[in-house]
């Protein structure tokens, strides 16, 4: 997954729009859907998926962390498989 956030998500605009989506159930080449009818249970094909846009869900913001360790214990409670984290000083991905 890193190397495909560092493929398809390097500029900063992308980032942005993914943080601005917020959590994020399935990340796939394309952000934005180009039909309309695009959810999680009729997803349109190689588009991801969100959990406030596609699935309706409330309390999926992103969240700014004070620091990497606030980070860290948040995602070791979570059902989240892996954590990647956006450096905004060096402009990259990286994964905790």
């Amino acid at each position: 997954m890193l190397e495909f956030l560092k493929k398809y998500y390097y500029q900063k605009d992308k980032v942005k729009k993914i943080i601005e989506l917020g959590d994020c159930s399935i990340l796939a080449e394309k952000l934005e859907p180009t039909k309309k009818g695009h959810s999680f249970n009729n997803p349109e094909e190689n588009v991801s998926i969100f959990y406030g846009r596609d699935r309706n869900e409330t309390n999926v913001k992103a969240i700014d962390f004070k620091n990497r360790d606030e980070l860290i214990k948040q995602a070791k409670d979570s059902w989240a498989d892996d954590c990647y984290i956006y450096n905004k000083e060096q402009g990259r991905w990286d994964i905790l």
